[in-house]
C-alpha cells in the first residue's frame, strides 16, 4: 500500500520533474545497492533539487550521511513523512542514532513511532529492550508482548520478558519463558542461568544447584554460574572441598577472563 502511495504521488508531480527526479532517485538507489555511496549521495541530492517531494530519497540520503557520520542524516530522515514506505525506516534510523547519543527516550519515541507505522516482532522487541534500560518494565512487557502476539516462537522475546519478569519479580512467570527457550536451545547458557536463578528465588535450591552443574558442564568458566553454586553450597554438610574447588576456580576465571573474539564488520 505505501508503495503504491509513493508511485500515485510521483504520478502527481509535473512530468518532466518527475521523470527526472524519479530517475536520479533510481540512479541513487542502484548505487547505493552496489555499494557505492558517494554515487548514491550524489544521485539522491540531485533527485531532491529537482523535486523535494521525493521523499525517499531524504531516506537513502540520510543512510549516506549516516555511514559518514554526517550530522545531516537525522535531519534527512524526518523529512521523511507518513505518505512514503521508508517512513518507519526513517524513524527507526533516528532511534538508532538517539541510542548511538545515549538518548534513550529519544530512542524509545522513534521506535515507538516506527513500528506503530509499520509492526513487527523486530520492531517491538527493539522497542521493550531499551525500555528495560529504562527500567520502564511496564510499557517493556507491554512492547514484548505486541512482538510476542506477531511471533509466538521468538526466542528473543521470550529472553525479553523473561528479564521483565526478574526484574519485577515474577520468578515464576520467568522460569517459564526460561524453560521455553531451554527446551529449544538446551545448551543456551543464559537462559540456564535463567532458570538457575529462578529456581534458587523460588527456594528450589537443590534444582537450581543441579541447573548450574548442567551449565558448568557446558560453561566451566562461567563466572555467574560458578558464584551462584559457590553460594548454595557454602555451609552445606559434605560440600566444604567441592567448594573450595570452585571458589579457586571463579578466582582463576576473574584473574583470567576469557579473551572474546569480536567478528569483523560487514564489507560495505
Amino acid at each position: 500500500m505505501r508503495s503504491m502511495i509513493f508511485i500515485l504521488a510521483l504520478a502527481a508531480l509535473p512530468v518532466n520533474g518527475a521523470e527526472g527526479a524519479w530517475g536520479s532517485f533510481e540512479q541513487g538507489r542502484k548505487a547505493y545497492e552496489k555499494g557505492d555511496f558517494v554515487g548514491a549521495e550524489a544521485a539522491m541530492r540531485a533527485a531532491l533539487a529537482q523535486d523535494v517531494r521525493v521523499e525517499d530519497a531524504h531516506y537513502f540520503l540520510g543512510l549516506c550521511l549516516e555511514r559518514k557520520g554526517d550530522e545531516g542524516a537525522r535531519a534527512s530522515y524526518l523529512k521523511v513523512t507518513e505518505a512514503y514506505p521508508t517512513f518507519s525506516l526513517a524513524q527507526a534510523r533516528v532511534g538508532h542514532l538517539c541510542l548511538k547519543a545515549k538518548d534513550l527516550e529519544g530512542a524509545c519515541r522513534h521506535f515507538e513511532i516506527a513500528v506503530k507505522a509499520r509492526p513487527s516482532t523486530d520492531g517491538w522487541l527493539q522497542l521493550g529492550v531499551v525500555e528495560i534500560e529504562r527500567k520502564r518494565y511496564v510499557e517493556a512487557e507491554a512492547a514484548l508482548k505486541q512482538g510476542e502476539e506477531l511471533s509466538k516462537g521468538n526466542l528473543e522475546v521470550q529472553d525479553a520478558l523473561a528479564r521483565v519478569f526478574l526484574e519485577t519479580e515474577r520468578f515464576a512467570d520467568a522460569l517459564a519463558r526460561y524453560d521455553a527457550i531451554a527446551k529449544v536451545m538446551p545448551s543456551d547458557t543464559g537462559a540456564r542461568m535463567g532458570r538457575a536463578v529462578c529456581l534458587k528465588r523460588l527456594e528450589r535450591a537443590g534444582e537450581a544447584a543441579e541447573e548450574l552443574q548442567a551449565l558448568l558442564k557446558l560453561d566451566p568458566l562461567h563466572t555467574g554460574a560458578l558464584a551462584l553454586l559457590v553460594e548454595l553450597w557454602s555451609g552445606e554438610p559434605g560440600r566444604a572441598q567441592e567448594c573450595d574447588l570452585l571458589k579457586k576456580r571463579l578466582d582463576w576465571v576473574r584473574k583470567n577472563p576469557p579473551k572474546v573474539t569480536t567478528a569483523p564488520p560487514p564489507a560495505r
